[in-house]
């Protein structure tokens, strides 16, 4: 699954993350738990989704973003992501 998923990826020539970078995912993630579990369920969603939008304007990368070049090979996309102009 995983090289189904590099050879798709933007960054295919990616070898691996830091220890460091492995360590900042897992705090975030139980960072975000944390805050979730705390927030009311409708103002959780609206945060997900603007961290997604945040993402996706910012770096042209989110999660929405790898599954759908997961599932779609979709060039506009691709190229939207890589920075290209239409």
């Amino acid at each position: 699954m995983i090289v189904t998923y590099r050879k798709q990826a933007l960054a295919a020539a990616y070898a691996g993350d830091s220890i460091l970078n492995s360590l900042s995912d897992t705090l975030m993630m139980w960072l975000g738990f944390l805050v979730a579990s705390r927030l009311p369920w409708w103002l959780t969603i609206i945060l997900a989704l603007s961290l997604e939008v945040v993402a996706a304007a910012v770096i042209h990368d989110n999660l929405t973003v790898n599954v759908l070049n997961f599932l779609i090979s979709w060039p506009a996309l691709k190229h939207w992501q890589a920075g290209y102009r239409p």
